[in-house]
């Protein structure tokens, strides 16, 4: 594991197994959130895509949700079932922000990462705050990783 001015990537060996952008400057309309990208297979092979350019606002493998309160943090236009269309709506994208790595941890058995964050309103006001840890455990005989993510998000939503 080493980290870097975007957060961290992971190694094995030589090979770049993922890189975690948790400190990267986008618009806010595409509701930023710390994401892993790019992602690699054991054989070299990339399996993410980084900000289509049909779709700006999907960077990679994150973890989060759609909609929070009246808040957009996925990114992009909204749905509007009456219209049964997507519209781009002002002033509604919120953020999941990277606080700190509060834990980087490096084993004989992977990797432990842990996180705190802060989701953020459209107006840059905290929804909740949370502590998210990923752990990458190499797998016994084969080439890879089992990755998990736990998370606790504390805070009123409503």
């Amino acid at each position: 594991m080493r980290e870097n001015c975007l957060g961290f990537e992971i190694h094995d060996g030589e090979q770049l197994v993922c890189l975690y952008r948790g400190c990267e400057e986008l618009p806010h309309s595409e509701s930023p959130k710390p994401c892993f990208a790019p992602i690699y297979t054991p054989s070299g092979q990339l399996i993410t895509e980084y900000r289509p350019a049909d779709h700006a606002w999907h960077t990679g493998l994150y973890f989060g949700w759609v909609h929070v309160n009246k808040g957009n943090l996925w990114g992009g236009p909204w749905y509007m079932p009456e219209k049964e269309k997507y519209e781009y709506i002002e002033d509604t994208h919120g953020v999941q922000r990277h606080d700190a790595f509060v834990r980087l941890e490096e084993n004989e058995s992977g990797v432990v990462v842990e996180e705190a964050l802060s989701w953020l309103a459209a107006d840059d006001a905290v929804m909740v705050r949370e502590t998210r840890v990923y752990t990458f455990d190499k797998m016994a005989g084969r080439a890879g990783y089992f990755w998990t993510v736990e998370t606790d998000i504390a805070g009123g939503l409503g």
